[in-house]
């Protein structure tokens, strides 16, 4: 039987992986950034920060509804032509664009398909894929020294910005994300991670156990993770910690840019998540890993009707298919369903009354919270103790 990564390469990587140019020199690590119209500086730092012995693939792409006359289009043939390093390779998506719906999940898929050929090859050392985007500051340490077991790996990050205001909306958006994760990870979700695509590490075998990267403009980062998390242990990392430059982008249809450039309301008048949509969470959790659905009343119950859960667990499935099944898609899909019960609620005051001992202000629980997430931990399916 074939190893993944063979299987992969042969019926699933996309064709510029097969068509790779041979690397005259061996590398130890590998990091992949998909780039659409942004300035060459960011490869010359991130190239430094890196040093010699770390390879980098840029894919330089552009959607196919963006006219050749369009500065976006101009800029990103002018980055082609301005990216040149030993260690770095660029990936040309400009001359031949991207289909506008594959988008940044076909690019940051064309990167990784290459970088894993140059892992079957041999001339990258250690078979690790790093992702990353261009508007990261990548920390000192961010490729390891020493050898990680099979898995992913989510870095922390935080947002940061030179515009006052961009950075408190950025704030306020990292914020909720932070709320979410917090309230998965009390509810004992095994799907209690971020899904930046900025953060992600993953071993050569799990990403190709996966199929790579979905071809989606928008949450390719959420569904790879999404799928990644049931066949493979995550390891969420305490340090070192990855900055994003927050942008108001319209580039993608949804995602942090949007969202950023969304905000308008003042910080104490920000909504989120009620924090009750977790406890009921919680509750379905709690039975899910007992096999004790028919317990669940109200809410909870009334939601996993709607979600066709009912009918999936007729057939008696293990509590390993069920945690399977119920996974972060449809996690999410709960917590926003419970909208319609528990509408969304200022978010301050709610990240307050969990933390009472915090001042209840945007930096302070903030702060807190990224300490929380700071904490080493591990999710994913596999790493859950599971009955039959």
């Amino acid at each position: 039987m074939k190893h993944p990564i063979d299987q992969y390469l042969e019926r699933y990587a996309e064709p510029e992986a097969q068509l790779r140019q041979q690397l005259s020199s061996r590398f130890r690590q590998v990091v992949v950034v998909p780039a659409y119209d942004e300035p060459p500086e960011f490869a010359q730092e991130m190239l430094s920060t890196l040093g010699p012995d770390v390879f980098v693939i840029v894919v330089v792409n552009v959607p196919d509804n963006v006219s050749p006359r369009d500065e976006m289009h101009q800029r990103s043939k002018r980055l082609l032509q301005d990216l040149t390093a030993p260690n770095l390779l660029t990936v040309d998506r400009v001359n031949r664009p991207i289909p506008r719906k594959q988008g940044v999940g076909l690019a940051r898929k064309i990167g990784a398909d290459v970088a894993l050929g140059y892992i079957r090859d041999g001339t990258i050392a250690e078979p690790y894929i790093y992702s990353v985007d261009a508007d990261v500051q990548l920390p000192s340490g961010y490729v390891p020294a020493i050898e990680r077991e099979e898995g992913a790996y989510l870095y922390s990050y935080r947002h940061e910005s030179t515009d006052p205001e961009v950075l408190r909306r950025a704030q306020l958006y990292e914020l909720h994300m932070r709320h979410y994760v917090a309230g998965l990870r009390l509810a004992g979700s095994p799907y209690a991670f971020h899904t930046l695509g900025s953060t992600i590490s993953v071993s050569a075998t799990a990403y190709a156990q996966v199929r790579g990267f979905p071809r989606r403009d928008a949450a390719e980062d959420f569904y790879f993770l999404n799928k990644l998390s049931k066949v493979s242990k995550i390891f969420l990392l305490g340090s070192p910690e990855i900055v994003i430059n927050a942008r108001m982008s319209h580039r993608v249809p949804f995602g942090t840019g949007p969202s950023i450039a969304a905000i308008t309301e003042p910080d104490d008048r920000y909504l989120s998540y009620d924090p009750r949509s977790f406890e009921f969470l919680r509750d379905v959790i709690q039975a899910i890993s007992t096999k004790e659905e028919s317990s669940l009343e109200g809410p909870p119950a009334t939601t996993l009707k709607e979600l066709g859960y009912f009918d999936f667990v007729s057939r008696n499935p293990s509590v390993r298919q069920r945690h399977e099944w119920f996974d972060g898609f449809k996690t999410l899909r709960f917590i926003h369903l419970m909208r319609d019960v528990l509408p969304d609620v200022p978010l301050l005051r709610s990240l307050s009354d969990l933390w009472p001992d915090v001042r209840p202000n945007r930096t302070d629980l903030l702060k807190k919270l990224r300490q929380e997430d700071r904490k080493p931990r591990l999710s994913g399916v596999p790493s859950v103790q599971l009955g039959q």
